[in-house]
């Protein structure tokens, strides 16, 4: 969201409009910065013509760490 402001004597603001919209982004995944100049941003979102990847998942992990080599 973006607003005008004046300032003086006075406060005054206008009223508040968004600066861009990113509907697609999944709100649970959705992340953004602001570059250091304030001038650009940085969105990251899902990319809906990738393709899946594999997820490994590997459980009792650190006792399979912990065993002896060769077993």
């Amino acid at each position: 969201m973006a607003v005008k402001v004046a300032t003086g004597s006075t406060f005054r603001r206008e009223v508040a409009t968004p600066l861009f919209s990113i509907s697609d982004a999944d709100p649970t995944y959705a992340r953004w910065d602001a570059a250091a100049d304030g001038r650009r941003f940085l969105i990251a979102s899902r990319n809906p013509d990738a393709s899946a990847r594999e997820i490994q998942i590997v459980l009792s992990w650190s006792t399979t760490l912990q065993a002896p080599k060769g077993k």
